[in-house]
């Protein structure tokens, strides 16, 4: 995938991660599929991802580990 689909992608997926409540949807499918591709994609290519919305996939990652 070209960087520019990569940071459109990653753009889409912080602000769906950004507008869903920790807690209340940490079971769905959908959060882990967004965490987990916002997490591929930080692994191909970690300057996409600000610092701050790092620390947001990390606590996100924390929640969901926490739920199983």
């Amino acid at each position: 995938m070209a960087n520019g689909n990569l940071l459109s992608a990653s753009e889409i997926l912080l602000s769906a991660l950004k507008n869903i409540r920790l807690g209340a949807h940490s079971r769905s499918t959908c959060f882990r599929n967004i965490v987990g591709a916002l997490n591929e994609i930080y692994l191909m290519d970690p300057s996409l991802i600000a610092p701050e919305n790092v620390r947001l996939m990390e606590v996100a990652q924390v929640d969901l580990a926490l739920k199983r």
